[in-house]
């Protein structure tokens, strides 16, 4: 189901990586979902470094323009998360920086009382190392007549973490993919199955011989500007999720559950169904190649075995319940409506009602065109 609060910001973070003129539509979704009335996406001074503006909104810094060139290149709230072990990560300033102590600042005193800043969100997206050098982060913020931010809306930053960070290391291109050794590339090349690897960040490490027929095909899938795209619309957004969640850093394949996505085809062909499995730093394939955060896994959807499996991708296809999902099944294998109401001990009246919505999410006229799905979903 999705979420009315981050899918605005999603969708916004999603096409800036194509659109940077949507980098401050980010950071303007971001404050109405966490009910913020300024904020930005910057790289913060770090080590005295100069700071760079990305996107902002509702910022003004007239007033504290003669004094930017000593308090701009600060970051104190950064600076004590990264001490602390919290950044990169999701934050609150007055988690890291104790009120009381930071209204006795300097800072505070010269800097954020001009601007009328008070409370602070941030999500610090990487930490200066040699590795990458350079900082960055969306920071959003209330003035002094506002309550603090919530655990709810710290959530809702975590919520968003993994997908804002996967999106800017493409933009900045931070973590590029490395040469993947031929012997490891003629190996997956063999496998009958489509098969993807993706590295840390969500670059492409390796498609085989299977992935890159499909990407010719452009039948469901592409792969294009560095990045998977589905062309089944619906899905597009649940694989780009998918491939955040499960290359999200610091985390271990065994924690971390796979994910299975049903991308429909333009062409009306049985669907693709896209296995995401994770793997972490522990990794058998870690030995052997550059490091893989997740192997997808590119199905058939003419191959589908009948069972739970098939329920689930039809449920995820049309967007059914689980109810509305095993009604449709066996109407699909030829039951009547009165045999599907007594297997499943339900009134016929209810099992009608379940099949009018049924017909509406499948876009069927009436209860004969459900039999069209039996190719859809390879039941017998």
């Amino acid at each position: 189901m999705s979420d009315p609060i981050l899918e605005p910001v999603l969708s916004d973070i999603y096409q800036a990586v194509h659109d940077p003129g949507r980098w401050r539509d980010v950071v303007i979704s971001f404050c109405a979902a966490v009910d913020a009335d300024r904020g930005a996406l910057h790289s913060p001074p770090m080590d005295g470094a100069i700071p760079a503006i990305f996107a902002m909104h509702n910022l003004d810094p007239t007033p504290v323009l003669d004094r930017i060139h000593i308090y701009g290149r600060q970051a104190p709230f950064a600076e004590r998360a990264i001490r602390l072990g919290v950044a990169p990560g999701v934050f609150i300033n007055s988690e890291v920086y104790p009120p009381d102590e930071l209204h006795e600042s300097e800072y505070y005193r010269e800097y954020m009382v001009p601007t009328n800043s008070e409370f602070g969100l941030q999500l610090l997206l990487r930490s200066p190392e040699a590795a990458q050098p350079s900082t960055a982060g969306l920071i959003v913020g209330r003035g002094p007549a506002a309550e603090d931010f919530s655990a709810r809306e710290k959530s809702t930053g975590k919520a968003i973490f993994p997908h804002l960070r996967r999106c800017i290391d493409l933009v900045l291109n931070i973590a590029p993919a490395q040469a993947v050794d031929p012997a490891i590339q003629d190996a997956f090349d063999y496998f009958s199955t489509a098969c993807l690897l993706f590295g840390e960040g969500g670059g492409l490490l390796l498609a085989n011989r299977r992935a890159r027929v499909l990407f010719d095909e452009n039948d469901g899938l592409n792969f294009e500007q560095g990045e998977l795209r589905s062309t089944d619309n619906s899905a597009n957004l649940a694989v780009a999720n998918m491939l955040a969640q499960l290359t999200a850093r610091r985390t271990f394949w065994q924690t971390r559950a796979a994910q299975e996505i049903v991308i429909r085809r333009p062409s009306g062909r049985p669907p693709l169904i896209a296995v995401g499995v994770p793997l972490g730093n522990d990794n058998p394939f870690g030995a052997v190649i550059n490091a893989p955060r997740t192997a997808l896994y590119i199905l058939d959807g003419a191959g589908a075995t009948h069972g739970a499996a098939q329920l689930k991708r039809l449920a995820s296809l049309f967007a059914l319940t689980d109810a509305e999902a095993e009604v449709a099944d066996g109407l699909i294998r030829g039951l009547s409506v009165q045999q599907v109401a007594e297997g499943r001990g339900s009134t016929v009246l209810t099992v009608r009602s379940q099949v009018k919505a049924i017909l509406e999410k499948t876009q069927s006229n009436r209860q004969s065109d459900l039999f069209r799905l039996q190719g859809l979903l390879g039941a017998n």
